[in-house]
């Protein structure tokens, strides 16, 4: 790639990343100031990882993140690689049905996402837990890595892939020599930008455990005082 020539798209790309990364840097970084509130710099401490080291729930945490954040990155690279590549040899009414539904997914509000995944697990009868946390994400960010992806495609020149396949090279050879190697940019990038919103997507895990601790909450009432006591407990 020669950076001049896509420059204005290197800068891009890069301001976009240091967007979405600078804030994390910055919580690491006052990880280690002495300051409660981080009104500004007290002095170096590890005082909060020993805390946050001794805290079961903490750990438990950090563990189901990043399981959660590698394997929806991972599907969702899988599914976006593939559609990208059947997006290519597609026809134009098919491409934009499926631009339609990337793009639904990028518009609709979190919040909205969330509470209607909880709906169809429950309508599906899917237990709520990692399981549904990974599929919801993958659901998500598998679209932003779509759009990366395709853009990384439609600069592919088929006239490599032509040539590979020219020299004798079998289909998978010439995806896993030519075609994977040139789309393996994008599908970094896709992966960076996968596993950021995973991290960040606290309101799909928040919506969810909010609505099944209600639910339940309702139902405990209703079986043991019925609508009633229910009504009153939400007035309060």
């Amino acid at each position: 790639m020669n950076l001049r020539r896509h420059s204005f798209a290197v800068i891009a790309g890069l301001a976009v990343l240091l967007f979405l990364w600078i804030p994390l840097v910055a919580v690491a970084i006052n990880s280690f100031n002495r300051n409660v509130i981080m009104t500004g710099w007290s002095g170096f401490t590890t005082h909060w990882y020993s805390q946050a080291f001794h805290n079961q729930p903490v750990r438990a945490g950090v563990v189901s993140t990043i399981i959660i954040g590698a394997i929806s990155t991972a599907a969702s690279l899988v599914l976006s690689v593939t559609a990208g590549l059947w997006w290519r040899q597609a026809s134009g009414r098919a491409r934009r049905v499926f631009d339609a539904l990337v793009y639904a997914r990028i518009i609709l509000p979190e919040v909205v996402f969330a509470t209607a995944l909880f709906f169809f697990f429950n309508l599906i009868h899917l237990g709520l837990g990692i399981g549904a946390i990974i599929i919801g994400h993958t659901v998500w960010n598998s679209a932003y890595a779509t759009l990366i992806i395709q853009a990384r495609i439609v600069g592919l020149d088929p006239a490599l892939e032509e040539a590979a396949a020219d020299l004798g090279a079998t289909p998978w050879r010439a995806f896993r020599r030519v075609t994977a190697v040139l789309l393996l940019p994008g599908v970094v990038t896709a992966g960076l930008l996968a596993l950021t919103f995973s991290f960040d997507d606290v309101v799909t895990v928040a919506m969810m455990s909010l609505a099944v601790s209600s639910f339940r909450a309702g139902e405990s009432v209703v079986r043991r005082g019925g609508a009633d006591r229910l009504m009153g407990m939400y007035r309060r």
